[in-house]
């Protein structure tokens, strides 16, 4: 079965698939702790600096991620009547939005 990110990401129009798999993976972090930083969400320090340099990569643009999801968005909204989001509140005071 795939993850909430697998599947809502599948579509990502990234260039590589190596790409697209750390996507999945910084989500999937991001996820299941929405309230702490990149260094504290990863595993260790080589993936701290996997997720950094996925965001300074210029092979693609933020936009080429937001599309995907808002494909997936507009597919999933077209079934209901009523469509909201979550938000999570962290002790910092900021909020996160979750799915």
């Amino acid at each position: 079965m795939q993850s909430w990110a697998e599947e809502e990401l599948e579509d990502t129009g990234l260039p590589d698939q190596r790409l697209n798999r750390r996507l999945i993976k910084i989500v999937e972090q991001a996820l299941a702790q929405p309230c702490v930083t990149i260094p504290q969400a990863s595993e260790n320090w080589t993936d701290t600096k996997a997720t950094y340099d996925f965001w300074k990569s210029e092979r693609f643009e933020y936009g080429d991620i937001i599309e995907g999801h808002r494909q997936k968005t507009l597919q999933r909204s077209e079934k209901e009547e009523l469509v909201g989001s979550a938000s999570v509140k962290c002790g910092n005071g900021n909020m996160n939005i979750v799915p």
